[in-house]
C-alpha cells in the first residue's frame, strides 16, 4: 500500500529495505585542510644576522686573512698606480731627452769644446751636407714629377679633345692622335720612376734627419755629463737637473709599490 502526504502529492523520497534513501547532494561536507607551513622570515634573517656576524669575527681575529684580503682588493689599484706613476716617467724622461738634443744642438752651433767633441762635431757637419744635398735632390725630384704630372694631364686633355672630334665628325688626326697616346704610355712610365724616386728621396731624408738628431742627444748627453761651463747652457742644466729630480722620485715611488 502505497502513502501519500496530505498535500495530495506523492512523497519523491525513494525507499529501500532499510528505510528511506537520503539525498547527500546539497549535505555540506567537511574535510581536514592540510595547512603547509614554512620557514618564518624572521628566523632566516635572523639566521643570516648570525653567520655576518660569525664571518666578521673570524675576520677580526685572523691577522693573515685580512693581509690576503686586502692584498686582493689591493692589487688593481696597485697596478693602475704603477702604469700612471711608469707613464709619467716615460714623460719626464723624453722630455730630459729633448732637453739633451737641444743641449747638444746649442753646443754644435756655438762650436763648444771644439776638441773634446770633435769626432761628434765632424760627423754631424757630415750628415748636416748629406742632409742638404739630399734635400736639394728631393725638391728637384718633387719639381719634375709635378712637371710629368702636368704634361701627362695635359696630353690625356689633348687625346680626349682628338676623340670628341672624331665623335663629333669633324677632321680627326689619326697621327696626332697616335702620337699622344704614345707620349701618355712614355710619361705614365716616367711618372712612376719619379714617384719612386720622391719617395725614396723623402725616406732617405727622413733616416738622415733622425741619425742628425741621434747625434745631438749623444751630444747634449756628453755635454751634460761633464757639464761645460758655457753661459748658452745654464738654463738647460738647470732643466735637466729638475727632470732628473722629477725622475727619481717616480723611481723611488715605482720600487715602493713593487
Amino acid at each position: 500500500m502505497t502513502f501519500f502526504p496530505p498535500s495530495g502529492k506523492r512523497n519523491d523520497v525513494p525507499t529501500g529495505k532499510e528505510g528511506p534513501i537520503l539525498r547527500l547532494a546539497n549535505v555540506p561536507q567537511t574535510a581536514p585542510v592540510l595547512v603547509r607551513e614554512g620557514l618564518p622570515y624572521w628566523i632566516f634573517w635572523l639566521l643570516l644576522c648570525f653567520i655576518l656576524l660569525l664571518l666578521a669575527f673570524i675576520f677580526l681575529r685572523d691577522k693573515d686573512l685580512r693581509r690576503r684580503l686586502n692584498f686582493l682588493l689591493s692589487k688593481p689599484k696597485l697596478r693602475f698606480r704603477l702604469t700612471r706613476l711608469k707613464l709619467r716617467l716615460n714623460r719626464a724622461k723624453k722630455r730630459r731627452a729633448g732637453l739633451h738634443r737641444d743641449l747638444g744642438k746649442k753646443a754644435w752651433l756655438g762650436r763648444i769644446e771644439p776638441s773634446r767633441f770633435e769626432s761628434l762635431y765632424r760627423e754631424l757637419e757630415l750628415l748636416e751636407r748629406s742632409l742638404e744635398r739630399g734635400q736639394a735632390e728631393l725638391t728637384e725630384s718633387r719639381v719634375r714629377s709635378l712637371s710629368s704630372q702636368a704634361r701627362l694631364d695635359e696630353l690625356r686633355l689633348r687625346r680626349k679633345s682628338l676623340l670628341r672630334e672624331r665623335e663629333e665628325g669633324r677632321g680627326f688626326d689619326a697621327q696626332a692622335f697616335r702620337q699622344a697616346k704614345d707620349e701618355e704610355i712614355r710619361l705614365k712610365k716616367e711618372a712612376k720612376g719619379l714617384k719612386r724616386a720622391v719617395e725614396a728621396g723623402e725616406s732617405q731624408t727622413r733616416r738622415l734627419a733622425a741619425l742628425k738628431e741621434d747625434r745631438f742627444l749623444d751630444l747634449g748627453e756628453k755635454v751634460d755629463e761633464r757639464r761645460l761651463d758655457h753661459p748658452d747652457l745654464a738654463l738647460l742644466y738647470a732643466e735637466i737637473d729638475k727632470l732628473n729630480r722629477t725622475i727619481v722620485a717616480y723611481l723611488d715611488q715605482i720600487d715602493a709599490l713593487r
